[in-house]
């Protein structure tokens, strides 16, 4: 990865790669426009926000991508409900799986063979 970039003030909280498309995705939590998900290419590139809006205002906590079928799987915290969501990669298609008042997971994992989120 080249590291030539370099953005003060940043919060990068989770990072998940999807290798065969060569993008790297995080997780930025901080007021402003830098809060959301975003990715990149490796070489510093197309920098795009991926989901921008609807976040709660605990942030998002844990991303991971499930580079079989293309989706990615984010947590989302609001002070009483938290949300395990899904969308397409370029965050498109996006939806509530478990919206839950007990736990806030922060990291997440997926096994796309087994069609596991963990």
């Amino acid at each position: 990865m080249n590291c030539q970039r370099s953005f003060p003030g940043h919060h990068i909280l989770h990072v998940d790669v999807h290798y065969a498309q060569n993008w790297i995705y995080w997780v930025e939590f901080n007021r402003g426009i830098w809060n959301g998900i975003f990715r990149i290419r490796p070489n510093g590139t197309e920098l795009q926000p991926v989901i921008k809006d609807g976040i709660g205002s605990n942030g998002i906590r844990g991303i991971t991508i499930d580079w079989i079928a293309g989706n990615l799987y984010f947590t989302n915290v609001f002070p009483h409900e938290n949300y395990l969501e899904v969308c397409w990669l370029d965050g498109s298609n996006r939806m509530v799986l478990v919206k839950t008042t007990t736990d806030a997971p922060r990291e997440l994992a997926v096994n796309p063979i087994k069609r596991y989120v963990i």
